[in-house]
């Protein structure tokens, strides 16, 4: 019987998932079982496991997908025979001395149901936001604050008293939350190991996540191993100081919410539940609407055309749920307020750069570039906006870009031909300012 059993609950995601199970190989402390399960998945994480060639690693995959950590939780403390559950999310990491930290914890206090370990929190690659969450000194935390499940080891028994991770259909908070606050209010002992251990890159912080793996930022931090540079962890810590993102993530008020529908809005936010996908037939526009969607962009500002500011995240995502045969001309309309060189602005389609033309007309500005539009699924327009102070060089959420309406249709020979035509008359715009400067010259004026 294994000291700790690891519950590494996973969906399609094999690249940020073999980065994550690197981290439980490299434990220094050795008594563990882990459990890999599945929710319904159908990629390469079976074969990553077992790449491992290590007894300790098990694979369970699930019938389906349910769509919830959940269901691959419960499934693994069905099958756990470890004395302490730990849990591990498939994008995030451990430092070497996680599960020495919690051991060391759970030896000083008998008592002790739930260990809790320090976390951060990485925003969006090149955002330069951090949150830190997990080191409390007072068991009173447990009711204001929340730790994620990567930073928690609990009692395998506990769940005798609390019942096991709930239905997100049947609650009205996250099921983590849930969880949690179930443990806090039934009296269990927490408490905080005072030190970081664990590294997360959380999903619901990264609009439409769930159609974009990327496991560049996971793999960059397990190599430069910040935890090894005791330093460097303090001096992120001090960040989100500064930042004032230190111990801010609590348990929120969900009074005014109908059960499920926190998890439906986190689904729509990582991309799970997405519009239907239509053909292009016309010229169709795109308003702006004011659902969540994570760091990339801000909540929607009301105006003649509703708009919204990009930002924390310097590459922000838009959705497009059309289709297309050939290529389609799409138009982003700039608002206004965006005072910022459009010219730092790059953008990429399906991952694949495009070149754009920033046009004006009546004191409106717009961003113009063809694209193919993927046949069979959405289409992801990236923009990446390398200036993000804001308009208040004080402002603590930097802003990029503000968008408002986006026009798409199927480009034809008649855009062509105007952007023939276009590139014509700024030819002979510059000849004609040549050969003006050359008769200067010639005159002697």
């Amino acid at each position: 019987m294994p000291r700790v059993s690891v519950i590494v609950a996973t969906y399609n995601s094999s690249g940020t998932l073999a980065c994550t199970l690197e981290s439980i190989v490299d434990q220094s402390f050795r008594d563990f079982e882990v459990w890999v399960v599945g929710d319904g998945c159908t990629d390469g994480s079976c074969q990553v496991v077992s790449a491992l060639h290590d007894a300790r690693f098990r694979w369970v995959n699930l019938d389906r997908n349910y769509g919830s950590q959940c269901w691959p939780n419960n499934e693994g403390l069905r099958r756990a025979s470890g004395e302490y559950v730990a849990y591990l999310g498939h994008d995030d990491s451990w430092s070497p001395h996680h599960l020495a930290a919690l051991r060391t914890l759970i030896e000083r206090r008998n008592d002790l149901d739930f260990a809790v370990s320090g976390c951060i929190y990485y925003g969006p690659k090149g955002s330069d936001i951090y949150f830190t969450t997990g080191l409390f000194d007072s068991d009173e935390a447990k009711f204001r604050y929340f730790f994620p499940p990567s930073s928690v080891a609990h009692r395998r028994d506990a769940v005798n008293q609390i019942g096991r991770w709930a239905d997100p259909r049947n609650v009205v908070e996250p099921v983590d939350y849930n969880f949690l606050l179930r443990a806090a209010y039934a009296g269990l002992q927490f408490a905080s190991t005072g030190e970081i251990t664990v590294h997360k890159f959380a999903a619901g912080h990264r609009y439409l996540s769930s159609l974009h793996e990327d496991s560049e930022e996971q793999w960059a931090a397990l190599e430069q191993a910040p935890w090894n540079s005791p330093g460097q962890v303090d001096e992120i810590v001090e960040r989100s100081r500064q930042q004032g993102r230190f111990m801010v993530a609590a348990h929120g008020d969900y009074a005014k919410h109908q059960a499920g529908d926190v998890f439906n809005r986190i689904r729509r936010m990582k991309g799970v539940i997405r519009p239907d996908l239509k053909p292009l037939t016309g010229k169709i526009c795109i308003e702006q609407t004011d659902e969540r969607r994570a760091l990339d962009w801000h909540r929607l500002k009301k105006a003649a055309r509703p708009f919204r500011w990009s930002g924390p995240n310097p590459r922000p995502r838009i959705l497009i749920p059309y289709t297309c045969l050939g290529k389609a001309r799409i138009t982003l309309v700039v608002h206004a307020l965006a005072v910022k060189p459009l010219c730092d602005i790059r953008i990429a389609v399906n991952d694949r750069a495009v070149r754009y033309k920033i046009q004006e007309d009546r004191g409106m500005r717009t961003l113009v570039f063809d694209a193919l539009l993927n046949r069979a699924d959405h289409t992801i327009i990236t923009l990446q906006t390398p200036n993000m102070r804001g308009l208040n060089p004080n402002d603590a959420s930097p802003k990029g870009i503000a968008i408002s309406d986006i026009f798409i249709e199927p480009a034809t020979w008649r855009h062509h031909a105007r952007d023939v035509w276009s590139g014509v008359k700024l030819l002979l715009g510059r000849c004609k300012h040549g050969a003006y400067k050359l008769y200067q010259r010639t005159c002697g004026l």
